[in-house]
This record gives structure tokens, sequence and C-alpha cells, in this order.
């Protein structure tokens, strides 16, 4: 099977990706995929990374806002296109397979004009701008939760497979203990306390995370608390850290990004991050206790929508940034790590779980292959 891909932008849109061609390549050594990628995206960084092909394509989304940004995407919309058709037909897929973002808008509409089948994965509870753009084009549309059928036209919804989240862990080889052992954890340290903002990081958190380190976090010496500034804003977080004096602090562990995440995840006795999709799928799969604050600057708001669905089923603890204080933070942490909402929560979170989303993913993009119908029911 030869299949390109594409998605691009942020984590929750890469990792899903590199999930399912990881799997497309250990089904069948002989399968070839390659993916398209800007130059300078968090796509290139990642993909290089984990060993694939990429073949550079620029594209990017407009601003919500007046910017020049958006004559570059105009001229984008043009140009990429293009790249993609020539592309298209040198590599000559069997089918093209999106993970969101608007690096999957030029490949995919492409695609479809060729007669070559297209395949889209939607990680969030409301699907972005470029899903719904190529919802038409798409002969399966593969979602994460299954409220996300009724935003797509009644026409589409059909082509609808709720199969989950592919991630790139095994949680049977993710015990929090083997966890712990794996990174060396001192047995010193009753609870692990994970805290990040996403892919790129987070002003927002890495603020109340330094604030939480000074009030709480450096008061508990027997909680290890790790965090990931994100690449970009380490420098600016050791500044407030610095301020505070934590330098001696030696339970408190500041990273700019963490490689081997979802191993910190399956350690961690609570984590407290955005609600990204890839995160919570993450999380969920491991049974981690989770705080979640979602970002308001996301389309849609559709981490506040993925963080909700699991709130209302008991599986999180959801915190607005707008309504969010420090002493609310602190006695949310508690009740994870000293009170009883720990099993509670894990218990829960656990049936957002979607263990074997890669292989079914993996299996109905080989029906599609071999002439077959995917299963466009539910089959989860």
């Amino acid at each position: 099977m030869r299949v390109l891909m594409a998605g691009g932008g942020t984590g929750g849109h890469i990792y899903p990706a590199i999930a399912v061609a990881d799997m497309i390549i250990a089904d069948d050594s002989h399968s070839v995929v390659e993916f398209i990628s800007t130059k300078k995206g968090l796509e290139k960084k990642l993909l290089y990374e984990a060993g694939y092909i990429t073949h550079h394509v620029e594209m990017s989304g407009f601003q919500r806002s007046f910017s020049l940004k958006n004559v570059k995407t105009a001229i984008c919309m043009v140009t990429a296109p293009k790249k993609c058709h020539k592309l298209i037909e040198e590599f000559d897929p069997d089918m093209v397979f999106g993970t969101g973002g608007y690096l999957c808008w030029p490949l995919l509409s492409e695609a479809k004009k060729m007669g070559v089948p297209v395949t889209i994965h939607e990680s969030n509870a409301i699907p972005g701008k470029a899903t719904l753009m190529l919802e038409d084009a798409a002969e399966i549309i593969f979602t994460n939760f299954e409220s996300t059928k009724d935003y797509f036209k009644h026409e589409n919804r059909h082509k609808v497979l709720r199969l989950g989240n592919p991630l790139r862990i095994d949680p049977d080889q993710m015990s929090r203990e083997e966890a712990r052992e794996k990174l060396g954890i001192d047995s010193k340290y009753k609870y692990v306390l994970l805290t990040f903002g996403g892919s790129r990081g987070s002003l927002f958190i890495n603020k109340r995370v330094a604030e939480i380190m000074d009030r709480y976090s450096s008061k508990h010496p027997d909680i290890l608390h790790v965090h990931a500034t994100g690449m970009d804003r380490y420098d600016e977080f050791m500044k407030d850290f610095n301020a505070y004096h934590l330098s001696n602090c030696e339970n408190l562990i500041v990273k700019p990004y963490i490689d081997d995440m979802p191993l910190w995840e399956a350690a961690a006795d609570c984590a407290i991050t955005r609600a990204g999709s890839m995160t919570i799928s993450e999380l969920a799969l491991l049974g981690t206790p989770a705080i979640l604050i979602p970002s308001p600057n996301v389309a849609n708001n559709h981490q506040y929508e993925n963080a909700k669905r699991l709130e209302d089923a008991g599986a999180c603890i959801l915190m607005e940034e707008k309504k969010m204080t420090i002493g609310g933070l602190e006695l949310a942490i508690d009740s994870i790590l000293y009170g009883r909402r720990s099993d509670l929560l894990s218990k829960n979170i656990k049936t957002f779980a979607t263990p074997n989303a890669k292989e079914k993913i993996v299996e109905e993009l080989k029906k599609l292959s071999s002439g077959y119908s995917p299963s466009l029911v539910d089959i989860t």
C-alpha cells in the first residue's frame, strides 16, 4: 500500500498520523508511507525524528484578524495544490490520509480531483475547518468522539467511523511502576505531578505552574513535580522560576520539551494540561487522573468541548482560565493526590480509551485500497 499523508501545526495533528503510518509499515513492510510538511513546522521535526520522508509544501492558515500573513496564505492556496498535483503524479498513492490542520487541504483536495481515494481523521469533538472543507471529498471520515458526526452534513454522516484516536503507546507495557522504573524516579517520591501546556507550551499554564511550584509543590517533598514549558518558552519560564528562588528544590524538574511524554503520563499520579485530543486520548488509555485547562485560543473552542465531555462523565476536573484561581488549583491537586478522587477519575477516564484505534483504522484503509467497501458503521 502506498499512502501520502498530511497533518501539521500541532502535535495533535501529527502524532496520530505517525501512529497510523507506523501501523501501516508494521502490518506490511512493503508498504510505503511519505508525508508533506512545511519547512519550519513542528511536523517536519517530528517526522524527521520518526524516520519518514517528507516533501516540502508551503501552506499556512488564515488569521482571524487582518494580517499580512493572510497574503502569504492566499498565495499558498494557489501554489500548494499545484505542488501536490505533481507530487501525487510522481508518488502514485493508493490513497491520501489527513489528520487535520491547514496542511491537509491542498493534498486531499487535489487528490480528490485526480481520482485518488481521500481519508480523514478528526480527533477533536468539534471538527476543524480543514476537515469540514474536505468532508465532501472524503471516502471515510474517522473520528475520536461519537458526537463529532453531528457536525457534518447529513448526506456525509454515513462516511463517519468512530474508531478513536490512533496512539503510539502500548498500555500493556506502561504500568505506573514500570514507567517510573524506566524513568529512574527515586522511590522517595510518593507522587508524580506532571504539568505541561501542549506541544507548543502555554504562557498561561507556565505562569500558574510557577506559582504552584512556589506555593504548593516546593512544600511537599513527597511530590516530584515535572513541568514542560514548551521549546520557545523555557527561558521565559525560568525567569519566574528563579524569581521564586526554586532552584534548590530537588523535587522540581523543568524541561523545555518532553520527548517521551507517554512514559511520563504513565508515571504520573496527576496531570495538569490543556485539553488537546491527543493528550486526552493518551491520558485515557493510561488511566491518568487529570486537571484539564482548555485553551480559549483555538477554533470553535474545541478544547473546552473535549474537556466538557470528560467532565460530564466524571472523568476529569475541568478548570477554565477565566474562572481558575491558584487556590482552586491547589485544592484540585490535593483532592487527587491526598484525597479520594484519584481512583474514580482514573476509572472514568479509561472509558474514553480506544486501545486498538490504529489497528482498526489501518484495516479500513486496507479495505479501501483493495477495492472493498469500508465498514461505514460504528464498529467500536
